[in-house]
């Protein structure tokens, strides 16, 4: 196994976010002996001091850590240290590591990822100390310790998903949208003080006919999400969608039970605010660039069709 495939197989369960370059110099600083009060951070770790390219290259597999570099940290290894960060995790995301192991031949059990993974980067150090950087010779899969992995199975790198496949609104309305579709016709009629708003009275009103379409294209990008994490996951606990659900729903609920003048003030203050809210429970913050404002309005969406949202008019305003 190669720094960049162990790097690719961790960043989803503990890169919460970072460039990848940042998360490259994360994992060296997470096995490396803290620096002594009299020792510069900078002089200390090595990569530090790289441009974000050569780092960049190293994540992708581009190039392999310097002969130098690795030396450098080998010299100053704490695998002791590394095994604390990675039991730091949630016990799912130690589980999701280990299936990742098991897809590419390395048989452990979810207690032992934590010793496990870091025999993995000292192996990988250590193979990077003995050989210069030649990247015209570099493998993208440098044979891996049979020490380690006692199956010679083929190392598969881990990917990120692919794009999320983006479904469009249909030009009629489905049944699943009734009952959000309800409530944003409720609160169109509560703007205009106009009882039974249907969408009939859309073509009266422009500007509720514009409103009314990008809800309903935020909506089917919140069902995109949906049925790609199914592909994603497939059964994984705690379902990730769920997960973006509740932290949408705990993002957005303070400005719901605010008073406003109507309906139609209601729901655009709540998706300003679903707009600025942070869901970093989600593994899809980590492995995806799925999440956008779109699709968080989305969500808002589906909540009132859960019945967890009440709609966007409501009495006392």
């Amino acid at each position: 196994m190669t720094f960049s495939e162990l790097a690719n197989l961790l960043y989803p369960y503990c890169g919460q976010g970072q460039k990848n370059s940042d998360f490259v110099v994360s994992l060296i600083d997470n096995i490396m002996e803290n620096a002594s009060d009299d020792e510069g951070y900078n002089e200390y770790n090595p990569l530090v001091s790289l441009v974000p390219r050569n780092l960049e290259n190293y994540f992708s597999g581009g190039r392999p850590i310097s002969q130098k570099n690795a030396s450098i940290i080998l010299g100053l290894l704490d695998k002791s240290k590394f095994v604390d960060y990675l039991e730091l995790l949630p016990t799912d995301a130690l589980s999701g590591i280990a299936m990742a192991l098991n897809d590419n031949g390395i048989f452990v059990s979810d207690l032992d990822v934590p010793q496990r993974c870091a025999d993995l980067l000292e192996q990988v150090l250590k193979e990077c100390s003995r050989k210069k950087a030649d990247r015209a010779k570099f493998r993208s899969s440098t044979e891996t310790s049979e020490e380690l992995i006692p199956t010679q199975a083929k190392v598969t790198p881990v990917r990120r998903f692919k794009p999320l496949v983006q479904l469009s609104p249909p030009d009629e309305v489905e049944i699943q949208e009734i009952p959000y579709i309800t409530e944003l016709l409720a609160a169109y009629g509560d703007a205009e003080n106009m009882v039974g708003f249907d969408r009939e009275d859309l073509a009266s009103y422009p500007g509720y006919t514009d409103n009314f379409n990008r809800h309903r294209k935020d909506f089917f990008s919140a069902e995109s999400v949906r049925r790609g994490i199914r592909e994603a996951y497939g059964d994984a606990d705690p379902d990730q969608f769920e997960v973006l659900k509740d932290e949408t729903f705990d993002g957005i609920i303070d400005v719901w039970e605010q008073d406003f003048a109507h309906g139609f003030r209601r729901l655009g203050e709540v998706m300003i605010q679903a707009s600025k809210i942070r869901i970093d429970r989600c593994w899809l913050v980590r492995d995806t660039d799925w999440i956008g404002n779109s699709q968080k309005k989305g969500v808002c969406h589906i909540l009132v069709n859960d019945g967890r949202i009440k709609g966007w008019v409501k009495n006392g305003r």
